[in-house]
Parts: C-alpha cells; structure tokens; sequence
C-alpha cells in the first residue's frame, strides 16, 4: 500500500515502466522512512520522497543523468538516498521519453544484481 500523497506519483511511475516494450518489471512499492521504496523482482531500484524521484543506476551509467540536471540544485548530501541511487530532475520527469529511459535503465541495472544475502538472527 502506497501512502495517500504519492499516489500520483505511484500511478505515473507504473505507466511510465508499463510503457517499456520487452521488460517484465515486476514492480513493488513499499512505505519506508516516510518515502517509498520501489522495487522490481524483489530489488530495491527507486524511492520517492517528497515530490521527487531516486533511480538505482550503475556507477558508469549515473553522468548521463547527472548531465541532465540531476542532483542539482536539490540534492544534498542528507537526501535520503544511498550511493547507487540518483535524483531525477524535474525536467526530465516532464519528458516521459527520459524518464522511461532512465527507468527502463535502471530495471534493467538491478535485475542482474545478486540478492542481498539474509542475514541470520542471533538469538
């Protein structure tokens, strides 16, 4: 379940990765950390907070989007995002040639990334 006030943002983030032809992005969202982390077979690759966007991306993939806007001028070093995740700029999720890029891009990253390994609980 998707909090009330990304909604939207929920709903205009499945549209853009059902759009994607040849991709099975197998799509969950939960609310985590007052955001919500996305994740495609049970991987996480995105987060929204606020009314912004964070995308998991390869290191050597990150300086396209980068060149586009992203992390500039929000972003800050306290931006609840790891290393591997980028803050899509507004304009390119105005264009939704981009933003499926950069979706489809990142879907395509994580897939191939190994599961985490569980961890055992001590007792």
């Amino acid at each position: 379940m998707v909090a009330e006030k990304y909604r939207d943002l929920h709903q205009r983030f499945e549209d853009w990765a059902s759009s994607i032809s040849d991709l099975t992005p197998e799509l969950t969202f939960k609310d985590m950390f007052g955001g919500v982390l996305i994740y495609t077979a049970g991987k996480p690759m995105g987060i929204f907070w606020g009314d912004q966007i964070a995308l998991k991306l390869p290191e050597d993939g990150q300086a396209g989007i980068i060149n586009e806007g992203a992390n500039d001028p929000d972003y800050t070093p306290w931006t609840p995002v790891g290393k591997q995740y980028v803050a899509v700029p507004p304009s390119v999720m105005n264009d939704e040639k981009k933003i499926t890029y950069w979706i489809e891009d990142s879907i395509r990253y994580v897939q191939t990334l190994m599961p985490a390994k569980k961890r055992k609980r001590s007792r």
